[in-house]
């Protein structure tokens, strides 16, 4: 295939992808994919399908998935896509069949060496609450907060845990890694950041309004409990201390009990 993304916003999940998919979207450079959440690389041309036909516009295979996802393109330098199961979990298991798609960042790295990376991080206590709000209000049969939070919440927010095995296979100049709370209060210098990331005119865009569709409100009384609390902290703890020592920066979060 001549035509594959060439960036990808990766995560975190929660995080503000959709607007910055959105966002992007505008830039006369960028081409998001018509999909946000594609998956692209996570199948091979010779596989069997594994797409789940409810988020891939009922494509089927690999060819299908790519035409649905290039429908408008016009030779922008950028095709981007913002499948933020690409960092959340090492291992993907895709509906409806769950094949386990295993080492998604070395499919990538075969595919697109020079592939560029923008990851989103966020409170992770914060993230995990708007995980399960929005869990809450697209399931019928959503467990208890302090039950569901242990079922795959945590891996979501140990954002450097999720990108060690991007940077084992891509030079850190080839990963932007932009703050979910500075986003929302500077937009536009968020999005500068960005083009001079992907080294292209850098316009304003903070005009644009976009109804974010994935927000859930949080209701107050999901909240972590003194036991979910102790449980989570630790690895919580440790990952921002190695993310904040590979930034060389503060993130100012404060981890105390939500």
């Amino acid at each position: 295939m001549s035509v594959e993304p060439n960036f990808l916003i990766i995560g975190a999940n929660k995080a503000g992808t959709t607007s910055l998919y959105h966002y992007l979207k505008v830039h006369p450079d960028i081409f998001m994919s018509n999909i946000k959440e594609p998956l692209y690389f996570a199948n091979r041309e010779h596989e069997s399908t594994i797409y789940d036909t409810k988020w891939c516009h009922g494509a089927t295979n690999k060819t299908d998935l790519l035409k649905i996802m290039l429908e408008g393109y016009s030779g922008e330098k950028w095709f981007g896509e913002a499948s933020t199961m690409y960092a959340g979990q090492a291992d993907y298991a895709i509906a409806p069949n769950g094949v386990v798609v295993h080492d998604l960042e070395k499919r990538i790295q075969e595919s697109q060496p020079n592939m560029k990376f923008i990851y989103v991080l966020r409170h992770p206590m914060d993230r995990m609450l708007s995980q399960y709000a929005y869990a809450k209000k697209t399931g019928s049969n959503t467990p208890p907060f302090n039950v569901a939070v242990h079922e795959g919440y945590l891996e979501k927010s140990l954002y450097f845990f999720q990108l060690e095995r991007y940077l084992k296979c891509f030079p850190r100049a080839n990963l932007k890694i932009l703050i979910f709370e500075e986003f929302l209060t500077d937009i536009a210098g968020t999005l500068t950041d960005i083009f001079r990331f992907l080294d292209i005119e850098e316009i304003d865009l903070s005009g644009e309004k976009f109804i974010a569709t994935n927000q859930s409100p949080r209701n107050d009384n999901d909240t972590f409990s003194l036991e979910s609390f102790e449980k989570l902290i630790g690895p919580i703890t440790e990952d921002v201390a190695k993310m904040e020592q590979f930034l060389g920066r503060s993130l100012n979060w404060d981890l105390g009990m939500r």
